[in-house]
């Protein structure tokens, strides 16, 4: 009732004697609620965490003791780690296979739904084993960021703990490396002078495996027969059904998505700019396996009908058909990444379009580079794009187009024109051979499509220390 007078008489709230003043609801009251959200989220968080962390603790350490009397079998053990993506879980142990030959070789590798690795890839060296432990984590955005329950670091660093109490004891005769050892190669001694002349090279322990692929065998990664079979009796439904006889070919096709931003340089072609390569292919009875993190307009897949196919229109696990596309395909055509690790290592030729940079990490790759301009619209030469092959962002004034419509038609009407035997392979578009001095080019075999030298650089001549051009200035590369 007090109250209640005092405002009548002066029109203003709180400031009757003993009698509390009530602020209005402000921004430095929302700016407080924020801050108390985000305490009591970070304790929220590190809860969550911990008990999510002691949970795989507990499951890591049952792996250890269910499984301790299969360690001592093997002659090398790769400790857990969580920094690994789909790359280099295939990758790291077809190095390892072929450095130790005949040696028993295990890795551990932890994973959960948001890592990128496929578990299918577990059972497909016939000469290497690899355990995968599934995590309990938990990934969301909070307040714009990314947020991991356990942080995947502090997980990795418990497991190792783990790992290095309990492995010496279980298997104390074996070989214990971290994943850098055992992904990091001893430079053969035919290359050794090269790499240090070229020590900028930022794809050296990637050059060293494709020197491996080419000097030391390894038997085929196949996917589990039963699994096998029920794709290939899918893929043969589908060609049924879309009038085609028993006997095509596969073409694994793999579509790869950057976030432009910084990464400019890698933004690729969308998935509709195949639409006309795939009806050469499927002209010559090639059936497309479609992979990778872009899809094709519905329209499109529709005219293919069964002739571009995925793990969805033939009704079977992705992680399989991924595997499967990846190791029995005829040849590869797309983006760079890691869906051609799998081809490569099963020596299925490679067409890698919008290449950037011209780094040599795919073992015998044809490719088609990306045209790139400069803050003068002038179009870089081929050696200018292989002077930024150690540069990750390159300089924002320069501008990087993807591979067109023509461009992929013409160098898959080439590309398939080789593998068929139709047209021979020109020793003298090796990367290796035009710049004999780079490391990377001469370990791996990289060699530029027949399709981009006609478009780009048909002065092209290969000459010891680098190349020259016997063309006119408006047609120079």
């Amino acid at each position: 009732m007090i109250l209640a007078r005092h405002v009548r008489a002066t029109g203003r709230r709180g400031e009757c004697r003993g009698v509390p003043a009530i602020p209005a609801f402000g921004w430095g009251n929302e700016k407080l609620l924020k801050n108390i959200f985000k305490r009591f989220s970070r304790l929220g968080i590190k809860l969550v965490s911990g008990i999510l962390l002691f949970l795989n603790s507990v499951a890591f350490l049952g792996l250890m003791v269910v499984r301790g009397a299969k360690l001592g079998k093997y002659d090398i053990i790769v400790i857990p780690s969580i920094s690994v993506n789909f790359g280099n879980s295939v990758y790291v142990p077809d190095i390892l296979r072929r450095r130790h030959k005949g040696k028993r070789i295990l890795f551990i590798i932890p994973w959960d739904k948001g890592s990128g690795l496929n578990t299918a890839t577990g059972s497909i060296f016939p000469d290497v084993d690899i355990w995968f432990f599934k995590l309990l984590m938990a990934r969301f955005t909070l307040l714009g960021k990314k947020i991991a329950m356990p942080p995947p670091n502090v997980a990795d660093g418990v497991l190792r703990k783990i790992f290095l109490r309990l492995v010496p004891i279980l298997a104390p005769q074996t070989q214990i490396l971290n994943w850098r050892e055992a992904q990091s190669t001893p430079i053969p001694g035919e290359l050794k002078a090269l790499s240090e002349s070229d020590p900028d090279s930022r794809y050296w322990d990637l050059g060293v495996h494709c020197w491996l692929q080419r000097n030391v065998t390894a038997p085929k990664l196949v996917l589990e027969e039963e699994k096998r079979l029920l794709i290939s009796k899918r893929l043969a439904a589908a060609r049924r059904a879309a009038g085609r006889g028993e006997g095509s070919k596969l073409c694994v096709f793999y579509s790869s998505w950057f976030d432009v931003g910084p990464l400019h340089c890698r933004k690729t072609s969308p998935p509709d700019s195949y639409v006309p390569a795939f009806r050469h292919l499927v002209e010559r009875g090639y059936q497309v396996m479609m992979t990778g993190e872009q899809e094709m307009s519905p329209a499109y897949r529709r005219e293919f009908g069964g002739m571009a196919v995925d793990a969805d229109s033939l009704g079977v696990d992705k992680k399989s058909y991924l595997v499967f596309a990846g190791t029995e395909a005829d040849f590869f055509i797309g983006d760079p990444g890691g869906g051609n690790v799998l081809p490569s290592i099963n020596d299925i030729p490679l067409m890698v379009f919008n290449a950037y940079v011209l780094g040599g990490n795919v073992h015998g790759a044809c490719i088609f580079p990306k045209k790139a301009m400069d803050q003068d619209n002038r179009e870089l030469s081929l050696e200018d794009i292989v002077g930024l092959r150690d540069v990750i962002t390159p300089p924002a004034d320069l501008k990087f187009y993807e591979n067109t419509e023509e461009d992929i038609l013409e160098a898959v009407i080439s590309f398939v024109e080789e593998i068929e035997g139709r047209e021979q392979v020109d020793e003298r578009l090796f990367l290796g051979e035009i710049f004999p001095d780079k490391f990377d080019y001469v370990a791996s075999r990289v060699r530029l499509s027949k399709a981009y030298v006609r478009q780009y650089c048909p002065g092209l001549v290969p000459v010891n220390d680098g190349f020259q051009e016997k063309v006119s200035a408006e047609n120079a590369c």
